[in-house]
């Protein structure tokens, strides 16, 4: 019976120190993060955008999309760079490092961030780790966490972000429509400081708070950064696609009109009663044309007397 009872303890013993461990570290919270760089407070800017594109983001996503996009036209004549990392379960790299002062350049990356979508099911996750880890070879000045605040795991995200800031990296957190349990979730990885590590909104303030994160990083004001672009005019496209169409219809049409127009028919002039009539002959009027006047006019064109 005392040897049952001693394996007994032997088995239970660490248990119970793996126990209390876990629970001191869910009592305790996430780990605290490091702190931040300063503010890079100059541009050309080496910006990545870390979206997050678990299932839960999607009623957010569309806003995410548009303002996004709006975050390279702010860069456009700062001769930066922005590349932008997806992440649900796993992470990709939807945009390489692009220089966004370049017109081309700059709609490419804009449509490939309209055409992200969120992920469901399985690869549907919040990995913050994953996204941020994609981060690390880039080298940025400034990455910026989008995302509802609900990670599947924090503490190793914890530990890359700051491997990332270690690197010269500012991490700064946008949290949109989040609660303090996700807010305590962006501080435990960028820092503690709302305004400054990490921000928190909903849909309708995110574009404002990129535009804010943009120019603290470039050291401007938010007035001082360029508007968003309009939308692409496809005026040219249509007008080549529509021009033959509507010059073959304006053709048509013409034809028609030829037609079916009423042609007009020149009669003679009325000979009024008791009018003169004067017979010309063909010799009079061979000799007139010939002197350089008609028949019922006098020399140089004018009427006869």
């Amino acid at each position: 019976m005392p040897r049952a009872t001693s394996r007994v303890r032997a088995i239970l013993m660490p248990l119970s120190l793996v126990v209390a461990a876990v629970v001191s570290t869910l009592a305790s919270g996430p780990a605290a993060a490091a702190p931040n760089p300063p503010w890079r407070a100059s541009c050309p800017l080496r910006l990545v955008l870390v979206v997050d594109q678990s299932e839960s983001m999607w009623p957010r996503f569309d806003a995410v999309r548009t303002a996004s996009s709006n975050v390279v036209d702010a860069l456009r004549d700062k001769s930066s760079t922005v590349a932008v990392v997806g992440f649900g379960s796993n992470a990709s790299i939807a945009v390489e490092p692009t220089d966004v002062s370049d017109q081309s350049a700059r709609a490419s990356v804009k449509e490939r961030v309209s055409a992200l979508v969120p992920y469901s099911g399985y690869d549907g996750g919040t990995n913050w780790t994953a996204g941020l880890t994609a981060v690390l070879p880039f080298k940025a000045d400034v990455a910026i966490l989008v995302t509802d605040g609900m990670p599947n795991e924090v503490e190793t995200a914890v530990v890359v972000s700051d491997q990332l800031k270690a690197a010269g990296t500012r991490v700064v957190a946008v949290g949109i429509d989040i609660d303090q349990s996700a807010a305590t979730n962006l501080a435990a990885v960028t820092g503690p400081t709302l305004g400054q590590d990490y921000f928190a909104g909903d849909t309708s303030s995110l574009l404002r708070t990129l535009y804010t994160v943009v120019a603290n990083s470039c050291g401007v004001a938010i007035t001082d950064l360029p508007q968003p672009e309009g939308p692409p005019s496809q005026l040219p496209e249509i007008l080549t696609i529509a021009l033959p169409a509507l010059l073959l219809a304006a053709l048509i049409g013409y034809l028609l009109y030829r037609k079916r127009a009423p042609r007009r028919v020149r009669t003679a002039r009325r000979v009024e009663p008791g009018e003169r009539v004067s017979a010309v002959s063909h010799q009079e009027v061979k000799a007139r044309l010939r002197d350089g006047s008609a028949p019922g006019r006098g020399p140089g064109g004018r009427d006869g007397a």
